[in-house]
């Protein structure tokens, strides 16, 4: 299990860390915290005679996860030394303010309109708050030293999602003139080359997850066509692209999805070029390998960048 996360609101951006020791802002136990589980629907059909069923589709559904946690307060040394043993419902009333006081601010960042983002190890789930926050109504439960809460949030993607993008160079360059400049006999290399018609890309997750291909002609580049050998899905691109135009399809799945070009400072949907054959590429988990190629022999001339953000179904964080 983990020790720590962060939830932040995705609205006002707030952010709150939890914790198992009293360092932290608010502590949970292990044992308290359920990320449940990803469900499913198996849609199945039969035929006479057929032992069992066969399975035609799978649909991944929601998930639900629930926090419970601490808000507390430690006094401080100062305040335990202002404070005599014959003066202690006045430290009573200070841990009882300083409670409150986190409890505003959990408060503020818990609000059922907003998207919360619960943040563990390198990965984060996404979701909104079932309703406001729960709180402990008896006194094993709310207490002038802690006070326990219930946090519920309802994830319409029941993946997690990595931070960091995993980003896969099929073709790039890379330049190598610099100051202070020194001459050399046998010339002055202004840049290198590195170019692959294949590449593996990596998708680390155990999720088959979309990206983003990010694409730059230098020079005149003529009906570019990237495969993914491995699912063999292809995007081609039935246009010539001229020096410094810029490419970005996105195949994840929702609102982003989508192809656009840029020429200059004009953004423009690319649709109209779009394949009829192509496909909305996906990586499945673990190694694609990926190719590209252009009708007019170009493909020195032209950058590609892939980039995922792998997820899973279940984390291994200790």
């Amino acid at each position: 299990m983990f020790t720590s996360f962060i939830l932040e609101n995705q609205t006002t951006k707030q952010k709150v860390e939890f914790g198992q020791s009293f360092t932290s802002e608010y502590v949970f136990r292990s044992d308290e915290i359920d990320i449940g589980s990803v469900n499913t629907d198996q849609n199945t059909y039969s035929y006479p005679y057929q032992v069992g069923v066969s399975i035609s589709n799978t649909t991944i559904k929601t998930r639900t996860v629930a926090i419970k946690g601490y808000v507390f307060y430690v006094p401080s040394v100062a305040e335990l030394q202002a404070v005599d043993g014959e003066n202690g419902r006045v430290l009573a009333e200070i841990i009882t303010k300083k409670i409150e006081e986190k409890k505003a601010v959990l408060n503020a960042l818990v609000i059922p309109d907003d998207y919360l983002r619960m943040y563990i190890g390198d990965y984060y789930i996404e979701g909104k708050p079932d309703e406001s926050i729960k709180y402990g109504k008896t006194q094993a439960e709310n207490n002038e030293y802690f006070c326990a809460f219930l946090i519920e949030m309802y994830c319409s993607n029941p993946m997690f999602r990595k931070v960091q993008e995993t980003v896969s160079n099929i073709s790039s360059s890379n330049g190598l003139f610099h100051f202070p400049l020194i001459l050399k006999p046998h010339g002055i290399p202004m840049s290198y080359r590195r170019s692959y018609q294949l590449i593996y890309a990596e998708n680390e997750g155990n999720a088959t997850i979309g990206g983003i291909i990010y694409i730059e002609a230098k020079s005149t580049v003529e009906n570019l066509e990237i495969v993914n050998v491995t699912t063999g899905e292809k995007i081609k691109i039935n246009k010539t692209l001229t020096a410094g135009e810029k490419i970005d399809i996105n195949t994840n799945d929702g609102n982003d999805k989508g192809i656009f070009g840029t020429i200059g400072l004009v953004t423009e949907n690319y649709y109209k070029y779009w394949d009829f054959g192509n496909k909305w590429m996906k990586f499945p988990q673990g190694l694609s390998l990926i190719g590209y190629s252009t009708e007019n022999e170009s493909e020195r001339f032209v950058d590609i960048k892939i980039e995922m953000y792998p997820e899973k179904y279940n984390l291994e964080v200790e």
